[in-house]
């Protein structure tokens, strides 16, 4: 009888030891997880600046803005949908192509997909702000798990 209350008390202290563990490292990764739904935004930058810090120094930009929550305003150059089926938003300074903003590049903002059921409410030459979390640079800078903050 002594063996099974002390291996039952054993076991039952392993066992709270192993869901404390469990709830702390779940808990860890749900405060750093938090979709940009949800969150407030790091900074709040214009599609200028930001392309414009990308073009300057990108291994700079990538430090302050990487997989950080952003909130940036524009001008919406082109709303289209990826192969996901997903909004994709090009924000930049101006709606045409070739004006010096064109050149180098806009913040593509990879909409969330909660917006793929809903009608668009934004129209080409909009100026509108969008949250998200900075994913890099390639010809744009891009943004994803993004939402309309109008």
């Amino acid at each position: 009888m002594e063996k099974r209350i002390k291996y039952g008390g054993s076991f039952l202290l392993l066992l709270l030891a192993g869901m404390a563990l469990y709830v702390y490292i779940y808990e860890s990764r749900l405060s750093n997880g938090t979709p940009a739904l949800i969150r407030e935004a790091d900074t709040r930058i214009t599609a200028r600046e930001l392309v414009g810090s990308f073009d300057s120094s990108e291994a700079l930009s990538s430090r302050k803005f990487l997989y950080k929550v952003l909130s940036v305003r524009g001008i919406v150059r082109k709303i289209r949908k990826n192969e996901q089926g997903d909004y994709v938003i090009d924000l930049g300074t101006s709606v045409k192509a070739g004006d010096p903003a064109g050149r180098s590049g806009s913040v593509s903002c990879s909409l969330d997909s909660i917006y793929n059921s809903l009608p668009m409410n934004l129209n080409t030459g909009d100026s509108t702000s969008i949250r998200g979390i900075c994913a890099g640079h390639l010809t744009n800078v891009l943004m994803v798990q993004c939402i309309i903050e109008k």
